[in-house]
């Protein structure tokens, strides 16, 4: 298999409207998206990083 493998299916949270949420839930909520938008960044930025590589070596972006 090329590329890298496929990213694991984490469950649905199951999300209520904001104003039926309890300031715990809202406090949890705020970390998991937090989190989650760091390892986005990171994603992205090792991306970045390997297509830099890609071109310095002479190498095509799909190959």
């Amino acid at each position: 298999q090329k590329g890298r493998p496929s990213m694991k299916q984490h469950p649905q949270r199951t999300t209520k409207p904001d104003n039926e949420m309890t300031l715990e839930e809202l406090k949890e909520e705020l970390v998991y998206l937090r989190t989650e938008n760091a390892v986005l960044k990171k994603l992205e930025e090792l991306e970045q990083e390997k297509n830099v590589e890609q071109r310095k070596s002479g190498h095509s972006s799909n190959s």
